[in-house]
């Protein structure tokens, strides 16, 4: 249980290494865009 607990482990890791890059990325602009859209909206009250 272990080993394999370990191995899928590594497996998520390498499928997070490959493809996390562009999902944070993703996910940091869609957090910059909501920011901006948020202080366009209360400044702009």
């Amino acid at each position: 249980m272990t080993a394999a607990t370990s191995a899928r482990r590594r497996v998520l890791d390498g499928y997070v290494g490959d493809r996390g890059r562009k999902l944070r990325l993703a996910e940091y602009m869609l957090n910059d865009t909501e920011k901006y859209v948020y202080d366009v909206v209360t400044v702009g009250r």
